[in-house]
Order: structure tokens, then sequence, then C-alpha cells
């Protein structure tokens, strides 16, 4: 199954969305962004493509009442966290559904990306976190060397190359092991294994779908290909409201993160007498910054 079609299955009756380090590829439904490091690309590959509101906030301190988010997305970013046990204490508290995916073992294996905190395994719908002390023994190459049949393979084995859950989140569960990533992997692979090389389940309509998008990749202008794929993006975003009311999706959602109780407004203090700050009229929610 493709990514596009596990997303496809999330609902688009959700009132308030709000996604996790969206980065350069958001969530088409998401009404609210937060990200901690708005300005930093350190561990992603592109700056935010804001189709919503920014908050700057915390993941494990987040700005909202009890339930008042009723789905909370976060894609490719838990594997960066500090605390990930903390993070599921705070999303059980603010949301009732949630879409979560990370990379699989195997993909972590294969690229090796050494800001990773945790390599997640997924066992009888339990998320497993190892601590990343994997070797980075391929370097860049995967990184670097991809081609036209390692992107459709990466593309078409969308669930043998991440995890991912989506449902309420209160059914979510996390443990993290005292066994490092490393280990981990040794324990399960402690020999070496020939396996069988078999080339030939690759179909003909395999075939005509890279060439297509051999041709689509190398011939066709950049410019057009852009254009395309913004026509695809703002297609599935018109499922969706295409102006975002912020104080109308929020309201009565939002709370202040010292003394947690709710905010009337983002303009006036709380009663405990912060005011939310704005960094270039970004409201900010981090702790850090106050």
């Amino acid at each position: 199954m493709k990514r596009v079609e596990v997303l496809n299955k999330i609902r688009n009756d959700y009132d308030l969305v709000v996604e996790i380090g969206a980065g350069p590829i958001p969530y088409y439904g998401s009404n609210v962004i937060i990200d901690k490091f708005p300005y930093d690309n350190a561990e992603r590959c592109d700056n935010i493509k804001l189709i919503a509101p920014l908050i700057k906030a915390d993941a494990s301190s987040l700005p909202f009442v009890k339930k008042s988010v009723d789905l909370l997305f976060i894609s490719q970013v838990i594997e960066h966290l500090a605390d990930p046990l903390f993070f599921l204490k705070e999303a059980k508290r603010v949301a009732k559904d949630i879409y979560i995916e990370s990379p699989s073992i195997i993909r972590e294996t294969i690229f090796g990306w050494s800001f990773h905190r945790w390599v997640i395994q997924v066992n009888d719908g339990k998320w497993i976190f190892y601590k990343n002390d994997l070797l980075q023994l391929c370097g860049s190459h995967f990184h670097n060397e991809h081609d036209i049949f390692f992107t459709e393979y990466t593309i078409n084995n969308f669930e043998k190359l991440n995890n991912y859950y989506y449902g309420s989140v209160d059914k979510l569960e996390f443990e993290v092991s005292k066994t490092t990533a490393l280990e981990h992997l040794s324990k399960v692979n402690h020999q070496k294994t020939d396996f069988p090389t078999n080339t030939n389940d690759i179909t003909y309509s395999d075939k005509i779908i890279a060439i297509s998008y051999l041709l689509f990749k190398n011939i066709m202008p950049n410019n057009i290909r852009d254009y395309i794929r913004r026509i695809k993006f703002a297609f599935k975003r018109s499922k969706y409201d295409s102006t975002i009311d912020f104080d109308r999706i929020t309201k009565d959602k939002l709370m202040c993160i010292f003394c947690k109780e709710p905010l009337k407004d983002t303009d006036n203090p709380c009663s405990c007498g912060v005011s939310v700050k704005r960094l270039n009229g970004m409201l900010s929610f981090d702790a850090d910054d106050y």
C-alpha cells in the first residue's frame, strides 16, 4: 500500500487537526502546525511549507486543553524526540485521534540517519523504541544515489519501510527498550544467511510505470513538474477548508503552558499574568522563549 492510500483513509470531518513537525511535505488536512525549531533545517530536508498557521511549541508541552485536538498528526518526527514516553502522555492528554508514522528498522538500516535518536519496531501494536546506535555502513550512498527503480520501490513498499498507526490515541502503546538498536539487530540477525534473488516477479506494467516515470523526470521541465505537483496538492487540499479561521478553530482550546489554564485570547495576558509571545508574528508557546 502506498502512503497516499494510507492518508486517504483519514477522515476529513475533523474540526481541529494539529500537525507536529510538518516540514516541506505537510498533511493537506492540517489546520495548525506545531514546530519547536521553525527556522532550523538541521534535521529536515527543507523549509516548512506553511499551509496553516504555525505555532512555536514543544511536542512534549502542547498548548491545548484536554481532548481539544480532534486529530494529532505526527509523521517522521517521533524518532527525533528526546522522550517519546513523555510525548505519548501529552498526546493522550490533548488529542482524541492520532496519525503517527516513522521509519521502520529496515529503512533506518538502509539510510542510517545519525540524528534519529530512536529506531522503532512495532510488535502486536506496541511501538518499541531502541536507542539509535546503528553504524552508517553505507555512508551517504542511499541518500544520494536514488535511481528510478529504488524510488519506485520506496513508493510502492510504504508499509514495509515505515511504521504507522491511525486511530484512538488512547489505544497507542509505547515502550522504551533497555536494549540498543545495534544490540537488538545483532540478536535477531545473529548469523549470515544467503537469501535467493528473485527478479521474475517484475510485471510488464511495473516496467511501463518505471519507463514513464523516467521520461517524466528527465524530459519534462522542472517548472511543469512542480506545477503538476501543486495542482495535485491543491486538489487534495480542496477536500478541506481552503481558508483557515485560526481564532474559530482554536477558540477555548488553547491554554497557558505555565498555569495550564485556558486562554480567552492570545492578545491579552493569561490569569497568571503571562502574555503569549510573538516571534516574527508567530505565536510562541515554547518555554525556552520566556
